[in-house]
């Protein structure tokens, strides 16, 4: 509820948090109304532009700038299909204005990717950059833009100047409702390439790896696996209740790192490993299978790229993600 020129404005979260999402504002002179709704309709919602870059858009907030100007800030997605998306519910801004009393979005209620012209600017202005670049041998703490997977036992999470140290337990990516030995990041673009350098002496029956996670039933997992003393690389897939490894390729005996590389676009997933001799592709995924209307569960976290172990101890030394912003040339914060 907002006060403003002897108005009070209910603002409304409607039509569910989906693709028939939107946000509504009604107003009265006295706080317990009664509150008449804008007749114009929404304030906000892209209920009906299928084919529109953002959608679902809603669960607002209106806030005024040091300049007297008046933001709206909310949620919404960007889809890969009609009505699929893959990377969570984002944070959109968008300029309004007032009109006979009532607040207007320009651009008829939509979002849109490209920044508004009347975006303040100040001298601390600064491109965006959603890269993250990890050596672990030279960190004594994760950065705070990895998560965990539930509540997790941080035992099996060490930086010891060798590098970090999972140590993983027989709670896999696939175990329900429980706390593998996971930390990621939020994937945040469309086009990514992200990298991971795991070290040869992994114990027998571990696997370990990077994976692109959406939730337990729907993950891409590109790991090392010792199997009968034999080291393979391996890419392997979980989409409802069917897992499988799609791909496999035996690594050499004298192998001492091995670098793991996940790639995206918008519609596909690459999976590669180097040992020292240049990437081998071991397959590709749709990102689809990750999307939040395509699994069981409506997650809206978004998809997750991390590091991983699974019945053993396994060290990583480098970990780095690079993202390409597809839309406006340029963003800003």
């Amino acid at each position: 509820m907002y006060k403003k020129d002897g108005w009070y404005y209910l603002m409304l979260a409607e039509g569910g948090t989906e693709f028939g999402h939107m946000e509504t504002i009604a107003r009265s002179r006295n706080i317990d109304g009664p509150f008449e709704f804008n007749p114009a309709g929404p304030l906000m919602t892209a209920r009906n532009t299928n084919g529109h870059p953002i959608q679902c858009t809603g669960h607002a907030d209106l806030v005024d700038d040091i300049n007297g100007n008046w933001w709206v800030v909310s949620l919404g997605t960007r889809p890969i299909g009609t009505m699929t998306h893959h990377l969570g519910r984002e944070t959109f801004l968008a300029r309004i204005d007032w009109v006979d009393g009532w607040p207007v979005m320009r651009d008829g209620g939509l979002m849109q990717l490209e920044p508004d012209e009347d975006l303040p600017a100040a001298e601390t202005v600064q491109p965006v950059c959603d890269d993250i670049h990890c050596d672990f041998t030279k960190m004594d703490r994760l950065p705070a833009v990895f998560s965990w997977l539930r509540n997790p036992v941080m035992d099996n999470y060490n930086l010891t100047g060798s590098g970090l140290l999972l140590s993983g337990t027989a709670e896999r990516l696939s175990t329900p409702n429980t706390t593998p030995t996971f930390t990621g990041i939020r994937q945040t673009q469309f086009a990514t390439c992200s990298t991971a350098v795991l070290s040869a002496d992994l114990p027998e029956g571990c696997s370990a790896g990077i994976t692109a996670y959406g939730i337990h039933t729907h993950h891409y997992d590109l790991l090392v696996t010792r199997r009968y003393g034999k080291l393979y690389a391996q890419l392997r897939k979980h989409l409802y209740d069917i897992e499988m490894v799609t791909s496999e390729i035996p690594l050499a005996d004298d192998v001492k790192d091995i670098t793991l590389k996940i790639t995206s676009d918008r519609d596909f997933y690459y999976f590669a490993v180097d040992t020292g001799a240049g990437f081998v592709n071991l397959g590709s995924a749709m990102t689809i299978g990750l999307a939040t209307e395509v699994t069981e569960m409506m997650t809206f976290t978004g998809t997750f790229i991390g590091l991983f172990a699974e019945n053993g101890l396994a060290r990583f030394t480098a970990f780095d993600y690079t993202a390409k912003w597809e839309g406006a040339p340029e963003r800003r914060h």
